[in-house]
């Protein structure tokens, strides 16, 4: 590689599609403005370079009209016994990538009072429940959610345990953070299950997440 502080004859920058993109010549005795000048015609050469760090996509995926929330408020869940909570859908056909944003758990109960949250993936379902409304996290958004999410499914098999969040009374509420990086595929389902140790409390859960094209991930 040339060294732009001494004299060469050109420098060659190779353009993504592989043509040879000439950016100039040096000056035998370079001063500051050529430097300068080159390195401009190095950056237009190059292009955009980007990076992408979860919060700035989040922010981009948002403002592009790709995301979208699901709240479930003030369900009361029977203690002592492990219930099948929330559904969240991602159906066949949709064409679309479901990336998590996040997650928020939590209980309305004394301090001694502790829940757990069980993730399952590919649930046997007898019967969906009760639907629950997916909205625009930016409400002028052209795009609409392919999504169905439920409440109180009837649920024959749990599928394949996949993670779990725990919540005590004193710290009532949780948020996890999937970074963009937990997905659910198409054709893929969600199955949220709450164990709350002794009392009936109410609990609550929200999702949030992005659509995207799966062959791009945005």
């Amino acid at each position: 590689m040339a060294d732009i502080l001494q004299a060469t004859t050109d420098v060659t920058i190779y353009s993504p599609d592989g043509t040879t993109d000439l950016v100039g010549e040096v000056q035998a005795a370079p001063t500051q403005y050529t430097v300068l000048a080159r390195l401009k015609d190095i950056s237009d050469a190059l292009g955009t370079l980007s990076v992408n760090i979860a919060s700035d996509l989040w922010q981009k995926l948002t403002f592009e009209g790709k995301a979208f929330d699901a709240f479930v408020d003030s369900t009361t869940v029977a203690p002592s016994t492990q219930t099948d909570f929330i559904l969240i859908k991602n159906p066949a056909g949709s064409e679309k990538l479901f990336r998590i944003h996040e997650y928020l758990v939590g209980i309305d109960g004394p301090a001694a009072q502790r829940s757990l949250y069980r993730f399952y993936k590919g649930p046997t379902i007898t019967a969906n429940g009760t639907s629950v409304a997916v909205l625009k996290h930016l409400t002028s958004q052209a795009q609409a959610s392919v999504a169905k999410v439920f409440r109180s499914p009837t649920i024959s098999a749990r599928g394949t345990f996949i993670g779990i969040i725990a919540v005590k009374g004193e710290s009532p509420s949780a948020v996890v953070n999937g970074d963009l990086s937990d997905f659910i595929e198409e054709g893929e389902t969600i199955l949220v299950t709450v164990d709350a140790s002794t009392t009936s409390v109410e609990h609550i859960f929200s999702a949030t997440w992005a659509e995207v094209d799966p062959t791009t991930g945005q």
